[in-house]
C-alpha cells in the first residue's frame, strides 16, 4: 500500500510542482506590488486616473489598514502597538490576505486542472455551474472579513 502511495506521488509531482509553482509565482508578483507600490491618484487633461507609485513605507497594505481603522473603528479610539514588529506584521499579513483573494482565480484554475483528468463529465459540468457562485461568495466573505 505505501508502495502504491510513493508511486502515485512521483509519477504526479512534478505536474503538481510546475502548478505549485505558477501559483506561487502568481501569489508573489502580487505580494511584491503590495509591499512596494502604494496607490497614488494623478490627474491628466481633466481626467483623474490611479497610479502605482513606489513607496514601500506607505504601501497598498497600509493603505488598505488606514481605511480600515477610518471605517470600523471610533475617533476617540487609539491603537496600541504593543511590540515593535506589529505595525510590519500587520501591513505584511493584510499584503498577504490581498494577494491571496486575487490570485485566487488563478489557484482554482490550477487545482482545477490537475483535477480535471479525473473526474466524469457529469462532474465537470457540476462543478462548471458551481464555480461562478462560489467564486462569489468567496469575495463577498473575504471583503466582509477584512
Amino acid at each position: 500500500m505505501e508502495n502504491q502511495l510513493l508511486n502515485y506521488l512521483v509519477k504526479y509531482s512534478d505536474e503538481i510542482r510546475a502548478r505549485l509553482i505558477k501559483i506561487l509565482e502568481v501569489f508573489g508578483i502580487l505580494f511584491g506590488i503590495f509591499v512596494i507600490f502604494r496607490l497614488q491618484y494623478i490627474s491628466l487633461f481633466g481626467y483623474r486616473f490611479m497610479f502605482l507609485y513606489p513607496d514601500p513605507y506607505d504601501n497598498i497594505g497600509a493603505q488598505i489598514l488606514f481605511l480600515l481603522k477610518a471605517h470600523t473603528l471610533t475617533t476617540d479610539t487609539t491603537l496600541l502597538v504593543l511590540k515593535p514588529v506589529d505595525g510590519v506584521m500587520a501591513d505584511f499579513y493584510t499584503c498577504m490576505a490581498i494577494a491571496l483573494i486575487i490570485s485566487m482565480p488563478v489557484i482554482i484554475y490550477e487545482v482545477s486542472k490537475f483535477i480535471d483528468p479525473a473526474l466524469k463529465t457529469s462532474e465537470k459540468e457540476m462543478l462548471r455551474s458551481i464555480i461562478l457562485p462560489a467564486s462569489l461568495l468567496f469575495f463577498a466573505g473575504a471583503f466582509v472579513g477584512i
